[in-house]
């Protein structure tokens, strides 16, 4: 009788290899402007005042970036301390209470201030950085084809 162990560990170690390989890159912390565009794009912009204020320069204006994450995290209990600027911004935009969220992370958190800090570089001219622009930072085909190299490697 052939002993099936050998190949059963092939075969799990292949399909780990295609797991991490293919869902990896999904499940590494968000970046700041990830975060931004999940959190905040729906009121807030890098350089137009919307519903919220626009956020580039931030750092200037809040140069302390534990009160600037407490203010993302719970505004309310800020505005309870009577801070001046957090106050003021409340009033100037007609009372209009930023909601809290708490659940973002300290690391995600820094990547997000980071971000809104940090003024984008700007777009060569031709570069077209449309939707349909490459992103540089995606390695899903490397991934890929990693995937199906191994997976004939272990076969």
């Amino acid at each position: 009788m052939i002993d099936q162990t050998p190949i059963a560990r092939k075969a799990f170690l292949t399909l780990s290899i295609i797991v991490v390989l293919a869902f990896g890159n999904k499940l590494v912390a968000q970046n700041g402007e990830a975060i931004f565009r999940e959190n905040c794009a729906r009121c807030h912009s890098l350089t137009t005042d919307l519903t919220g204020p626009a956020l580039l320069g931030i750092q200037t204006r809040v140069p302390d970036k534990k009160l600037l994450a407490d203010w993302i995290h719970n505004s309310p209990a800020v505005l309870a301390t009577g801070n001046k600027y957090f106050n003021d911004l409340f009033v100037k935009w007609n009372r209009t209470p930023m909601p809290p969220f708490p659940s973002i992370p300290d690391a995600e958190m820094d990547a997000l201030i980071t971000y809104i800090s940090t003024p984008p570089p700007p777009e060569e001219p031709g570069t077209g950085g449309g939707p349909n622009a490459y992103d540089e930072k995606d390695n899903s085909i490397l991934y890929g084809v990693l995937t199906l190299i191994l997976a004939v490697v272990a076969l």
